[in-house]
């Protein structure tokens, strides 16, 4: 369940058009794992929309500690964390493989 936030109040600065500035220059880098059972991979479209510079990465087969678990995540977030708002390799994503499940008939 997402979490469920009240609006700020009329004419609080959270609610201005100065906050709404600030929003957008921050620069986010959401990792989600396509395997994510804490956190639905959706829910990140609903955080950023009001984040016009985050670039949303999705990482086929990962769960939801994606830096922990993907060599390529973290090569990825160092770049970026070193250089903000650049555009990073990320072909590592693509190469990704997902994990097999197999599951055993017993009688």
């Amino acid at each position: 369940m997402p979490w469920v936030t009240p609006s700020a109040p009329n004419g609080s600065d959270t609610n201005s058009d100065h906050a709404a500035g600030l929003l957008a220059v921050v620069i986010t880098l959401p990792l989600v794992g396509t395997f994510d059972s804490g956190t639905a991979p959706s829910w990140v479209d609903r955080v950023t929309q009001g984040l016009p510079n985050s670039v949303v990465l999705r990482f086929p087969g990962v769960g939801h500690r994606v830096p922990p678990t993907s060599d390529c995540a973290q090569t990825i977030m160092t770049a970026y964390v070193d250089n903000p708002g650049s555009s990073v390799e990320r072909s590592c994503i693509g190469k990704t493989t997902i994990p097999t499940f197999t599951a055993s008939h017993r009688q």
